[in-house]
């Protein structure tokens, strides 16, 4: 868990992390509770018991979101059997038992994908946001989306709660550092022993120093085209998962899958 503003934890277990978040004026107190879902089907009630359990205890704004295990209603559902409706009717019964109600979401419906051909292929919405009217009072500008996935079978979801203000906010200046992994990337050692062997600077200081410039250049040019190469694929495999399901369309989104982790395995090494 990562935050900024003034977070507690409330109580936690194996199926749960509920916290409570205090953003500094009278009022502005709010729950969030990250929640999964039992995973056997015949343990499934523990989950809506303890979810009762903590919608009970106050009631103030509150925000549910994660993997329920299960889907409310039949058409969150492709592929192999149909889900029983008594499975379903309880998780719709334990969120109104508690105020809750689904978010919605932007992007493609289903958030959990597994099976490699039309035969095998199974889509289910498991992931999801819930909040009690309080908290779309309080958050009216939010935003849900459902975003392209390519190293785990769950989609990540993405909450904003208000309109993004980064863009106005004064950009911090990075202090340059060397990153040790950069000498196995085509480019970096050239520029190193070029600034050696070539420069006017005579001193080991001014050589480093001017180096760091030049790395600095290649590293923003290098990052800028991997990072749009990994928003292209992106992109292409969000249009993909839009696609009726064939063996042709799970092979394509295979292959982008596997390029767009490649190209996030070389991300992490600048």
């Amino acid at each position: 868990m990562l935050w900024r503003e003034e977070v507690s934890l409330l109580s936690f277990s194996s199926n749960h992390i509920d916290m409570e978040v205090d953003e500094g004026s009278v009022g502005d107190r709010w729950l969030v509770t990250e929640f999964y879902g039992n995973p056997e089907t015949s343990r499934r009630a523990e989950s809506w018991s303890l979810l009762q359990r903590l919608g009970s205890i106050n009631d103030l704004p509150w925000l549910r979101l994660g993997d329920f295990n299960e889907i409310m209603w039949s058409n969150e559902k492709t592929g192999q059997c149909n889900r029983r409706e008594n499975q379903m009717s309880m998780f719709r019964a334990a969120l109104k038992s508690c105020g809750l109600n689904d978010l919605g979401f932007n992007g493609r419906w289903f958030t959990w994908e597994r099976g490699r051909s039309v035969e095998t292929n199974v889509r289910k919405r498991l992931d999801r946001c819930t909040t009690n009217l309080a908290w779309t009072g309080k958050f009216p500008e939010h935003e849900l989306n459902y975003l392209a996935f390519s190293t785990s079978d769950h989609k990540p979801i993405l909450l904003s709660s208000e309109i993004d203000q980064s863009a106005t906010r004064p950009r911090k200046t990075k202090k340059f550092h060397l990153e040790a992994t950069w000498v196995k990337e085509e480019g970096a050692n050239e520029i190193v022993k070029d600034v050696w062997e070539n420069s006017e600077v005579r001193s080991v200081q001014g050589k480093i120093k001017e180096a760091g410039i030049s790395l600095k250049t290649w590293f923003g040019t290098n990052f800028g085209i991997m990072k749009r190469m990994i928003e292209v694929i992106q992109n292409a495999l969000e249009e993909i998962q839009n696609e009726e399901v064939t063996n042709e369309v799970l092979l394509k989104e295979n292959e982008l899958k596997e390029e767009l982790n490649s190209l996030f395995e070389r991300e992490e090494t600048f």
